[in-house]
């Protein structure tokens, strides 16, 4: 349906449904990177349990348009045992295969890019990349994962604010 009713004299769209969606999602994802680890061994996960949680990030990211990483380093770190930094470089990987996969389709199905949009936007990219490393290099893990955490409980925040109030 295109709207499922509302809430006060806010109409809850399909679009701000999915969005709203995708904000819990994220909450639960950077809770689970504030919080401090617990005392239970570290495990290997279930090549299953990766799958799906894989097919989930995917499917969400599909829905959404959005929100690949905000999603990929919670479930890597917290299910799969990955270290912050492992994670963080394993989501970018993924990321940008997504991205060239995508790019390529918008191609191959005749779109047109405005090349000066996309290297602002690849310039700004590589610019974010080099400033990620510097800082990585002067902060550990284990101060990063929660850092994250807060990041992406803020951007929740933004969303959830932006699609209810505005």
């Amino acid at each position: 349906p295109r709207s499922f009713g509302s809430i006060g004299s806010v109409e809850l769209t399909k679009d701000r449904f999915l969005l709203l969606a995708f904000a819990i999602l994220m909450i639960g994802g950077a809770l689970a990177m504030i919080r401090k680890p617990g005392a239970a061994a570290k495990r290997s996960p279930s090549p299953w349990v990766m799958a799906v949680l894989g097919g989930l990030v995917g499917f969400v990211t599909g829905m959404v348009g959005a929100g690949g990483g905000f999603l990929i380093v919670p479930v890597l770190v917290c299910f799969a045992g990955l270290e912050m930094k492992s994670a963080i470089g394993a989501s970018l990987s993924i990321i940008a295969v997504n991205s060239v996969i995508g790019f390529s389709t918008f191609i191959v199905r005749g779109g047109k890019p405005d090349w000066s949009v996309l290297a602002g936007v690849l310039g700004s990219a590589i610019g974010g990349l080099f400033l990620g490393l510097w800082l990585s290099q002067r902060l550990s893990g284990a101060k990063l994962k929660p850092a994250f955490g807060a990041f992406v409980l803020g951007v929740a925040c933004f969303i959830f604010a932006r699609e209810l109030l505005f």
